[in-house]
């Protein structure tokens, strides 16, 4: 015991190894046992208990108030197995392949570092424009029935059957923001349709466009003609339209795209791409539409799958028009308002039709719609207040019903209208049990309208005119054989009560049995 105390009181350097033998004892016992993946390494656990001087901690100095052990066979194993274990080149060889490995990666960083500083410098050929053709062919085939009032009006009116549209076109995609399409059409002459330039996500003007497209009025105008319902746009919606013009225009649109704000300036004439090589050279004032309208979803309820479950559709347009001035005789451009049950005919004339001679006028709509699953209803007004004349109104309502089971009408919020049917796979007209109807054959549909339009603000048009009110009712069937094919069948009774020349206002009736068979891509 006192030489033990003597050990601890006075160190000397040839008792070190017993020290250092019991701590080897020490450490082989606790390296014995089942140690965890994440327990330091063994030249961690030494270097802890011997410091580089070679001198225990002074607070691990209380192990030598203890006897030492006697060096047993099991502790001489121990101390073998730790001389062998020490002697491994284990740790510091992983420590080189860790060090060789971060060397190689910082390498292989340089590397695409560099590759992509290289391509930032080369232009991306994937932004490059896509280009894909569209199209649409429609076949018409009307019969018509004067009554002896209409036929004595209006002179006879003979059946047709005719391609009535076929329309060409490319349109596509590039840089990221840019899109564009080109239309070309033919309805009796050539002529362009959709010429048009569009930019999204740009300061301030959001999306802007430019080109020779749509002046927005109203839903039914604004959709595409392709997805309308019927075989034409209802009478009172294309009294009020001007059609397409030259312009710019921006959209704006909310974060949800819920709310649309659509604002542009066009031409007051009808300058189409191709009528001369200069197309204002007759006008010297072409005049300027002012152009807006704002469209906002309170509804819009979808499933993951992009199934719309509900939407509706609530909207309002205002338009400023100055029709422009002749450069010869410096009278106003005209205003031509008209309407017929059916425009395409090229031999049917319209039931109420006149031209005024106004500088401006204003144009007021509202418009309406609510679609949940196959049922929809949709509802426009119009008002336009033309100066020197006075007013005229047009008001229609529409009802739809799908009656294939879970096809619904799409709706497209970048241009806020409806578009068209999704057509569900393996479809059926009627939902037999035991035998198969129709099986894949697509979707059917009925529809009808009202609509009423009041021109008698053209009693007072310069030029001999009917002037009067027509009310319009129309009956649908369509089948939508695909996505891209549609046969319809409408059924059109037109009443107007017009007059001309300060006549007294008659009834004309007039029936219409259109059918239609619509192919688009």
């Amino acid at each position: 015991m006192i030489m033990v105390m003597r050990t601890v009181s006075c160190p000397s350097p040839r008792r070190r190894p017993l020290r250092l033998l019991l701590g080897v004892c020490v450490l082989s016992f606790l390296l014995g046992q089942s140690v965890p993946a994440a327990e330091p390494s063994l030249a961690e656990a030494i270097a802890e208990i011997m410091p580089e001087s070679g001198y225990l901690a002074p607070e691990t100095d209380y192990l030598a108030a203890s006897p030492a052990p006697a060096l047993t066979e099991e502790s001489s194993e121990s101390k073998a197995g730790f001389e062998l274990e020490s002697s491994l080149p284990a740790e510091p060889a992983a420590a080189s392949d860790i060090q060789r490995s971060l060397d190689e990666l910082k390498e292989q960083i340089s590397s695409l570092q560099a590759q992509l500083e290289k391509k930032q410098n080369v232009p991306d050929t994937s932004k490059k424009f896509s280009a894909r053709p569209s199209g649409q062919i429609e076949w018409d085939s009307v019969l018509v029935d004067q009554s002896r009032e209409n036929h004595a009006k209006y002179g006879d009116i003979d059946n047709d059957f005719a391609t009535r549209d076929v329309r060409v076109g490319v349109k596509g995609e590039g840089y990221g923001n840019l899109s564009y399409e080109v239309t070309l059409g033919y309805t009796g002459c050539l002529s362009f349709k959709n010429v048009m330039l569009t930019a999204a996500d740009l300061p301030l003007l959001s999306t802007a466009r430019i080109g020779y497209f749509k002046v927005e009025s109203g839903l039914n105008y604004a959709q595409n003609v392709y997805d309308n319902t019927f075989v034409d746009w209802e009478s009172c919606d294309r009294a009020f339209q001007v059609g397409r013009r030259l312009g710019v225009a921006s959209i704006h649109f909310s974060e949800d795209k819920n709310a649309r704000l659509f604002t542009g300036v066009f031409t007051g004439k009808n300058l189409s791409i191709g009528d001369k090589k200069y197309a204002n050279e007759n006008c010297d004032n072409v005049g300027i539409i002012l152009n807006t309208r704002l469209t906002v979803l309170p509804v819009y309820t979808e499933t993951a799958d992009g199934t719309l479950l509900e939407v509706l559709h609530l909207g309002a347009g205002f338009r400023w028009v100055d029709p422009g001035r002749d450069s010869v005789t410096g009278a106003n451009n005209t205003t031509t308002l008209q309407v017929s049950p059916v425009d395409w005919l090229g031999d049917m004339p319209p039931l109420l039709a006149g031209k005024l001679d106004t500088n401006s006028y204003t144009m007021t709509n509202a418009e309406a719609a609510w679609q949940r699953g196959r049922f929809g209803i949709l509802g426009e007004g119009h008002f336009g207040d033309y100066r020197g004349y006075g007013s005229a109104y047009g008001v229609s309502a529409t009802g739809r019903f799908l009656l294939t089971p879970g096809a619904f009408q799409k709706y497209s919020k970048s241009n806020g209208t409806f578009g068209g049917i999704s057509i569900p796979a393996n479809t059926r007209f009627v939902d037999c049990e035991n035998w198969t109807c129709l099986e894949g054959g697509g979707v059917w549909e009925i529809a009808a309208q009202w609509a009423w339009t009041d021109l008698d603000i053209l009693r007072d048009a310069p030029q001999v005119s009917y002037y009067g009110r027509m009310n319009q009712y129309t009956v649908a069937l369509n089948w939508y054989w695909n996505p891209q094919t549609r046969w319809g069948l409408n059924w059109i009774y037109a009443k107007p009560v017009s007059g001309t020349g300060g006549a007294v206002e008659t009834a004309s009736p007039l029936n219409t049995l259109a059918c239609q068979v619509r192919f688009s891509f």
